[in-house]
Parts: structure tokens; C-alpha cells; sequence
């Protein structure tokens, strides 16, 4: 089995995503919640399933939201490294991810 690690600053993300977006409507931080978990589970069952975005990194969008994981394979584990609303700058995702 494959470990999931979800970083600090993704598991950040997701909770500031949940809260704009159950301030904006009741429920929908609940759903969107609920999707990213379906996400994870599907990254992995499939690790590969999500395209090749920039070097290592893979990205996986969130079903029903305009949100992605970003996020690399190795060899016993599964790295998170960002849960991004991709409604911003092409350039402001690639500097949150220019770390790796």
C-alpha cells in the first residue's frame, strides 16, 4: 500500500478553501471536503492518473470545483504539496510550487 502524505501547507489550503467556500454557501465546504477525499483515493488507487504538470509534480483536478492537487510520486508514498484554487495566475501557482 501506498502512504499519503499531505503537507502542512496543502492540509492549510484545503481547511481555507473549506471555509470561503461554506461561507459562501452552507454545505459547500462539506462537499468540497468530500471531494477532495474522492481525489486522494483516486491519486492512490491510480498515482499516475493525474497529468505530468511541471518536472516531478502531477496534478489532479477536484471533481466539481476549480481547485487541483498538485502532488509526486515515489516509490512507497504519495506527496501533497498543494491544494490550489487554479483561478489564479499561472505564475502565482507555479512560485507556491517553485520549491520543489
Amino acid at each position: 500500500m501506498v502512504e499519503l502524505i499531505i503537507l502542512a501547507g496543502a492540509e492549510r489550503e484545503i481547511l481555507e478553501a473549506y471555509v470561503k467556500l461554506d461561507g459562501f454557501q452552507d454545505g459547500l465546504g462539506e462537499r468540497f471536503e468530500q471531494r477532495v477525499e474522492e481525489t486522494l483515493s483516486l491519486i492512490v488507487a491510480h498515482p499516475k492518473i493525474g497529468p505530468v504538470f511541471r518536472g516531478e509534480t502531477r496534478r489532479r483536478l477536484v471533481r466539481g470545483f476549480p481547485h487541483a492537487i498538485f502532488y509526486e510520486i515515489e516509490p512507497r508514498r504519495i506527496i501533497v504539496h498543494a491544494v490550489l484554487d487554479l483561478r489564479q495566475s499561472p505564475e502565482s501557482i507555479i512560485r507556491r510550487l517553485d520549491p520543489l
